[in-house]
């Protein structure tokens, strides 16, 4: 029943892009400080990077879909061991975009912004005292994304600065009851 809702989702979504104007298009890189969430509450932030692309579509004079891929990588370090954790994604945000001073004719475009994301694994691993183990982890992760931030021109250049927070909702380790990704980020883009 999930699937089904999910691919009904994206293809009411996908219907309504077809045709919406594409506004922007660009790429992002970022940092983010990861953990995990639920049963490991011992573990400290790892702090990875991420980068990607990104496409607006406008919907409404201030209301637009902002669908985004990126190669990211989460993760967590244990506070008293020497061992950290480290899963790299292929992640696919889909992102609800509403500018606050659309109308204004200022260099500074201020937003809000929330949406899901899904996550496709793409490898990972566990160090532990400087010995690799592999990761038993599930192959996919999904969850919400909250944020805010601005497009700016630059010397006649448009860039895009945002914050955000990742919430991941699925486990991701099959032998755990309750391990979740989460995420805050700091992108910086360049808009074409």
């Amino acid at each position: 029943m999930k699937r089904f809702l999910a691919v009904l989702t994206f293809l009411v979504l996908l219907s309504s892009l077809s045709s919406a104007e594409i506004t922007a298009k660009g790429v992002k890189v970022g940092v983010n400080s990861t953990n995990l969430h639920g049963a490991y509450t011992d573990m400290d932030p790892k702090i990875s990077f991420c980068f990607g692309g990104f496409i607006v579509y406008k919907v409404a004079n201030d209301f637009f879909i902002q669908p985004e891929i990126y190669l990211t990588r989460r993760g967590a370090r244990a506070k008293e061991e020497d061992a950290k954790l480290t899963i790299k994604y292929l992640e696919v945000p889909v992102l609800a975009k509403l500018v606050l001073n659309a109308k204004s004719e200022s260099d500074f475009k201020y937003f809000v912004f929330a949406g899901g994301y899904y996550s496709f694994y793409l490898g990972g691993k566990e160090v532990v005292e400087r010995e690799e183990y592999a990761l038993d982890v599930e192959k996919s992760d999904y969850g919400l994304v909250i944020g805010a931030g601005t497009d700016l021109i630059f010397f006649e250049r448009k860039f895009t600065v945002d914050v955000r927070y990742s919430f991941g909702t699925k486990v991701i380790d099959p032998d755990e009851e309750d391990i979740k990704n989460k995420a805050l980020t700091l992108t910086i883009g360049y808009i074409f």
